[in-house]
């Protein structure tokens, strides 16, 4: 009997407080007044997911499933309760800020919109939020728009009022993907710069790892002079040349790139109206390296070190007969070094670059120059340099200019008869213009034309390339 009265006792004490709690809990709960909510989501799915989200980053929201009109069923996220507006405005000035997400706050248990938050740009809402991110580590969305700011308050029936947000939410959403095709990501300005760069000159680029690279170059220039024969002639020489050139390159590593160059060369010579002279030959051939030693971090730009190797494979100037051949290489062995640079200054990109080449002095040659002997030949190198802008009139379209400069020491020549004659300095310098057409991402043709300054240059010139990539690691 005692232990039924104490069962019962027990009883009665759990009650009572149950009782008191569920008072006290409807005490509170009637004196919220105010409440930051979502926009109402159609499905449920999409709620519950919003609320995971929510949970992850700290926040207690709950869910409440509405009908409007009875009808169109509903289901709402409700962050956060108050009992006082302001609180409930501070909270959703804050939320909107650290979260992206568009909230607004309406009269406890009820959709009557008392204020709406300033709308963030959209795409931010649409990231993906990491698990480990709380609200006060969350980073602070971009500012609202000021059409954003200023929008009329909403007006009518909660149903016509939730489709004006919805109004507002896809206007803001066009105007926002309108902006984000105007800016230019990192990835595409990148890829921008190579274009442009690309067709002023390979010299400026280096291939990720990997990647095997071939180019086709078709070069064309144009000489004319005039010779004194004797007091009464004067002869006029018209030389073509035509340059076939296979390029290859091959990237190591991301800033080690090997360089392979094999030209064809075909050169034609009218002099006069009653003589003309002819070749076709390989020209010289050539092994380089080209070396990126510090990452490009956007503020300086990056110099890349060129070096090559040039072997005397061409017909040689100096092993032909020079009243009736003509030569495709330099007959000598050389080596060429340069450092480019180029730097992005929207909307062009400026380049340049900088070089010394050497040639090694070559003997034994034994060639027959007017009544004396050549034996040997002393070159003394040069210098040369280049610079020019490039502008991407498309993304499929791009337009350079450059200007290039070359100061050549002169070579000694050493006669068996004992006697030493020495060529003098010269100079060469050259205007260039060319345009790249890209007709797919990994097609391109790229046409340059150029004009000598000089007596030294051409008259003018013309070269047609086409670049291959292939990459040969995954």
């Amino acid at each position: 009997m005692k232990r039924e009265i104490l069962f019962i006792f027990f009883f009665f004490i759990l009650l009572t407080s149950n009782l008191f709690a569920q008072q006290s809990a409807s005490k509170n709960t009637k004196n919220y007044r105010f409440s930051v909510k979502l926009i109402p989501f159609p499905d449920k799915q999409r709620a519950n997911a919003t609320i995971k989200e929510l949970k992850d980053l700290g926040y207690s929201p709950y869910l409440e499933h509405r009908k409007i009109d009875n009808t169109i069923p509903v289901f709402i996220v409700t962050v956060k309760d108050f009992f006082k507006l302001k609180e409930a405005e501070t909270f959703l000035n804050d939320f909107i800020s650290k979260t992206g997400e568009f909230a607004y706050i309406t009269k406890y248990n009820t959709l009557d919109i008392v204020k709406t938050g300033s709308i963030p740009l959209i795409g931010k809402k649409n990231k993906p939020r990491s698990k480990k991110r709380t609200p006060t580590s969350t980073k602070i969305a971009q500012p609202p728009s000021p059409s954003t700011i200023t929008s009329p308050p909403l007006t009518g029936s909660i149903e016509e009022k939730i489709a004006q947000l919805e109004q507002r939410l896809n206007k803001l959403q066009k105007e926002a993907e309108a902006r984000k095709k105007l800016e230019i990501p990192e990835e595409e300005k990148k890829k921008k710069e190579e274009k442009i760069l690309e067709a002023a000159g390979r010299e400026y680029l280096l291939l990720p790892k990997g990647r095997l690279s071939l180019e086709y170059s078709l070069g064309y220039s144009y000489y004319s002079y005039d010779t004194l024969e004797s007091i009464y002639e004067v002869e006029h020489h018209a030389n073509h040349n035509f340059r076939n050139t296979i390029s290859t390159e091959y990237a190591v590593l991301n800033n080690l790139t090997l360089t392979f160059n094999i030209p064809f060369v075909y050169k034609y010579d009218k002099v006069g109206t009653h003589r003309e002279r002819k070749v076709t030959d390989i020209g010289d051939i050539s092994f380089g390296v080209k070396f990126q030693p510090f990452k490009n971090t956007g503020k300086w730009p990056a110099p890349i070190f060129s070096s090559s190797l040039i072997l005397p494979t061409g017909r040689s100037p100096y092993s032909i007969n020079i009243d009736d051949e003509l030569s495709t290489g330099g007959g000598l062995v050389g080596i060429s070094n340069s450092v480019s640079v180029s730097k992005p200054l929207d909307p062009v990109n400026a380049f340049a670059s900088l070089g010394f080449s050497y040639f090694f002095e070559k003997d034994g040659i034994n060639q027959r120059r007017g009544g004396d002997i050549l034996v040997k030949v002393k070159p003394r190198g040069g210098i040369s340099g280049s610079l020019g802008i490039g502008y991407a009139l498309s993304y499929n379209v791009s337009l350079s200019l450059s200007y290039s400069y070359s100061y050549s020491l002169g070579t000694k020549y050493y006669f068996k008869s004992g006697r030493v004659t020495q060529s003098g300095t010269s100079v060469s310098s050259s205007l260039g213009i060319s345009t790249g057409w890209y007709i797919t991402p990994k097609r391109s043709i790229i046409i340059g034309t150029g004009i000598g300054l000089t007596n030294n240059d051409s008259d003018f010139s013309f070269s047609l390339r086409i670049p291959f990539s292939y990459d040969l690691v995954k």
